[in-house]
């Protein structure tokens, strides 16, 4: 038996989904009998829409013989498509006899099935937006397809990731596409700018070997969309800022008129009670010295005796201005008396302050010893130069302000701390003009104890400072308590004398020893 001899007219041939293609078949028997031979398609896949005719033959010794081959894909999604490979198989009928295959291609159209959806149609920003393109594959083939996003303004920049994609065949892939603007608008209306995503094929190839087949760029999907291009300063922001400046100027303005403000207001209200008012024990057998915080914008003082056995104030007394101590000098001796103050401003008292109470001394009447008595020279009458102030105690000379004070000091009057220098240095250049050998010197250099002229003092024992605020005081001083005392007085008589306006507390409730004194400051001698 010998094999037929086949022919196929034509070897490669095209179709397009739901058409058909045909094509001839000869089959020659070089055989010297006659055979019969069937004929069939072979094919890798099955090809269920592809017909014979006729599907056998019976063909003479060195005859031909022809059949016809039809090709009839089908359309929809799930036709076929690309090149087909196929074999036309001739088989004798008889057991044993030859066979022959004769090989042809078939191109098999591709359906378009790509769709693209765009996701938000249009995006909104000052500056840019996003949005999400999803390409879906019905057709008949897989698709390599590149994503190119354009607007006909050239107002736009564009991010695309992936920018090319590989769509298989009843699948879906999503690209992400950023749209930035080119020019930000500060102010105006908000625009609207225009643009497309093309699904074009490419050119390239799959990564897994030959690319799909190409799709027609008049299939290829095109969406649009577009970008809201909002300004940078909208009506709200300007707004915002517009209120932000205003709330601004307000604030500086009511940080400038605050404290004018603050004034005028606490003029119409209570003042706040005072702080730190207390008694200071045992200063004198008569005299008992308060003392308390300062209080800011208040006009002055009242201060009420308690007494004890019925616990209900007193007649006020009117302390005017801003001093923080004040001398009660009509008490007997051994008495206890207590006190509460109250703040002044505008009229208006503020509540009064816990009771503060306290004990005078004891009177005594030690006996002084003839060697410790103080000399007759020791004491300063008032008469023109006298005064305490050039007694064995001081250095420098009588009218110099800055020497250092005796053991000894009276103080004859008082300025705050923080603007009472030059007054105080005023006042004792007035007082040495009239022949008063006052000095001057800031309570915070020195520690001052109160003393007690009719007392003795101790010898070898250095009393503990006394509470004293800080004040700019000019004083006059001695080397005693009694020689301090009675320069005080002469200065006094001087201060009356000359039309001026002496101390209002007796001499001898403002003497005190000075107990401390700068570094580098000399002690005086042991006092007459």
């Amino acid at each position: 038996m010998t094999d037929p001899i086949l022919r196929l007219d034509p070897a490669r041939l095209s179709v397009e989904p739901g058409g058909q293609a045909t094509l001839t078949l000869t089959v020659t028997n070089p055989g010297t009998i006659v055979e019969g031979y069937v004929v069939d398609v072979v094919s890798q896949t099955p090809v269920p829409w592809v017909e014979v005719a006729p599907p056998s033959l019976s063909v003479y010794p060195q005859q031909e013989a022809t059949a016809v081959v039809v090709f009839s894909p089908p359309s929809g999604p799930g036709a076929p498509g690309g090149s087909l490979p196929f074999g036309v198989r001739v088989r004798s009928e008889v057991e044993g006899g030859g066979s022959a295959v004769a090989e042809g291609d078939l191109d098999i159209g591709s359906v378009s099935g790509l769709r693209a959806k765009l996701t938000p149609i249009a995006s909104t920003g000052r500056w840019s937006g996003r949005h999400t393109l999803k390409v879906s594959n019905w057709g008949n083939a897989p698709a390599r397809l590149r994503i190119t996003p354009e607007d006909p303004d050239q107002a736009l920049g564009f991010l695309v990731s992936p920018e090319i994609v590989d769509v298989p065949l009843g699948g879906e892939v999503v690209s992400r596409i950023k749209v930035r603007t080119r020019h930000p608008t500060l102010r105006g209306a908000a625009q609207r700018l225009p643009f497309q995503v093309t699904c074009a094929p490419d050119d390239g190839q799959a990564a897994g070997g030959a690319g799909p087949p190409p799709v027609s760029p008049a299939s290829a999907p095109v969406v649009d969309g577009a970008f809201n291009q909002k300004p940078i300063l909208t009506r709200l922001v300007v707004a915002v800022a517009v209120l932000a400046l205003v709330a601004g100027i307000a604030g500086v303005a009511f940080l400038l008129t605050r404290d004018d403000e603050t004034v005028a207001a606490d003029q119409s209200t209570n003042p706040a009670t005072p702080t730190g008012f207390q008694a200071l024990d045992n200063l004198s057998p008569t005299e008992i010295t308060l003392v308390w915080d300062e209080a800011k914008g208040v006009d002055g003082y009242r201060l009420f005796a308690v007494d004890p056995a019925i616990g209900k104030p007193g007649e006020a007394v009117e302390i005017a201005g801003a001093t923080t101590t004040t001398v009660n000098a009509e008490v007997e001796p051994d008495t206890e008396m207590c006190f509460r103050l109250a703040a002044v401003r505008g009229g208006l008292p503020s509540n009064l302050t816990d009771e503060t109470c306290s004990r005078t001394e004891a009177e005594s009447t030690p006996e002084v010893p003839a060697s410790e008595a103080p000399s007759p020279s020791a004491t300063v009458a008032p008469v023109p130069g006298g005064g305490g102030g050039g007694g064995d105690g001081g250095s420098g000379s009588p009218t110099d302000p800055d020497a250092p004070p005796a053991a000894f000091i009276t103080v004859l009057r008082a300025f705050g701390s923080d603007t009472g220098e030059e007054p105080a240095r005023q006042l004792q250049a007035e007082y040495a003009s009239n022949g008063i050998p006052a000095k001057v010197l800031l309570t915070t250099a020195y520690g001052l104890a109160h003393a007690t002229p009719a007392a003795t003092p101790t010898p070898g024992v250095t009393p503990s400072p006394s509470p004293v605020a800080p004040l700019w005081i000019v004083y006059v001083d001695g080397p005693s308590a009694q020689e301090s005392v009675a320069a005080c007085d002469a200065a006094t008589a001087r201060i009356v004398a000359a039309g001026g306006t002496p101390p209002q507390v007796p001499c001898a409730s403002l003497t005190y020893q000075v107990v401390s004194r700068p570094s580098g400051q000399p002690s005086p001698g042991p006092s007459a």
